[in-house]
């Protein structure tokens, strides 16, 4: 990682201008090419690790949700970092 461009010292001291001056858009593109590739499971096992349910399984490098446990309260979304976890809601036939 490259040092971050700054305003000079000087200038700091008598104004109240942005310190931090930005990216430049070779470092943006640098950047952007990090991408955590959101909505990818990448196997972190938050999800089975915070349900409280005990509703999540892993099964050959795979997540099973159990749905006779769970009660759908969102928590293994919430923890998921890749956002790879989506709730739908279903009609059950009554």
């Amino acid at each position: 990682m490259t040092e971050r461009k700054r305003i000079p010292d000087d200038r700091r001291r008598t104004s109240f201008a942005e310190v931090n001056i930005g990216l430049a858009e070779a470092e943006v593109l640098r950047e952007a090419a990090r991408c955590l590739s959101c909505g990818v499971c990448d196997g972190c096992d938050n999800c089975l690790t915070f349900c409280p349910d005990h509703a999540v399984t892993k099964r050959n490098g795979s997540y099973e949700i159990n749905y006779d446990y769970c009660k759908g309260c969102g928590i293994c979304i919430h923890e998921c970092p890749r956002d790879a976890i989506h709730l739908r809601i279903r009609q059950v036939p009554r």
